[in-house]
């Protein structure tokens, strides 16, 4: 018996899916990592986010850890976010303006289980902020890197 595509795509997200939640958390989640779109929040700023760790960095950017503050709810339930940080000199230096328009018009368009969704995007102090799915379990370029080939039950 053969899995069909939506089938495997289903299991690999429950693979993903946070373990200690409610269950109409538990739906939610799972309805929308197979929405069509993004999810986005437009009115997301700086201030509305606390930072942690440095999660990984590249030429142009770094990108950390953050999560979005609701009051109310204890830290531990604040939504989790990956954000990529460009700082205004490399901007201005690298004449960098048009790549990260084009890399945010491109991520507002793709919807895939392998690809972070982008929540928001802003600038602030001349740098400009790409909010992303945080993905605690880490990205698929690390998981090769670390197992090696992935069979097809992991993909």
């Amino acid at each position: 018996c053969t899995k069909s595509g939506l089938e495997k795509v289903r299991s690999f997200i429950q693979k993903l899916k946070p373990e200690e939640e409610e269950s109409s958390e538990k739906d939610k989640w799972h309805f929308d990592q197979l929405c069509p779109t993004p999810t986005l929040l437009p009115s997301l700023r700086f201030h509305d986010l606390v930072f942690g760790q440095e999660l990984g960095s590249g030429a142009f950017s770094v990108v950390k850890y953050a999560r979005q503050i609701v009051h109310g709810r204890p830290r531990s339930a604040w939504p989790e976010y990956a954000v990529k940080i460009t700082d205004s000199q490399s901007l201005r230096t690298n004449q960098y303006f048009s790549s990260v328009r084009r890399e945010v018009c491109v991520l507002r368009l793709l919807s895939h289980p392998g690809v972070a969704r982008l929540v928001s995007s802003f600038r602030w102090r001349g740098g400009a902020y790409l909010v992303l799915e945080y993905c605690p379990r880490g990205d698929l370029h690390s998981a090769i890197v670390n197992q090696g080939s992935l069979d097809e039950n992991c993909t």
